[in-house]
């Protein structure tokens, strides 16, 4: 479980969301600031946890393997790449 959580811990960027949270809570109270961060951090974990174990139930029902989602997410990847090498700009 510990693996599937760098994945996400890398997509959703936290170090890049830094200076929003600054400019957003700027005008704010220290204390209304920690109770902000701290209800982003319990909500984001149990949204994490939630994908995390309903994703491999879902999974497991319609009969996907980690393979065949990696070699569809692979396609989807080519097929966006090769829009983009296309598309005129």
């Amino acid at each position: 479980m510990a693996l599937a959580f760098i994945p996400l811990f890398v997509a959703v960027d936290a170090v890049g969301i830094l200076p929003i949270f600054a400019s957003l809570t700027a005008d704010m109270e220290q204390q209304g600031r920690n109770r902000i961060t701290f209800e982003s951090m319990i909500t984001a974990l149990c949204l994490a946890a939630g994908f995390v174990f309903i994703g491999k139930l879902v999974f497991r029902f319609l009969g996907i393997s980690m393979g065949d989602f990696m070699i569809a997410g692979g396609a989807i990847l080519f097929c966006l790449a090769i829009r983009d090498l296309v598309s005129p700009t």
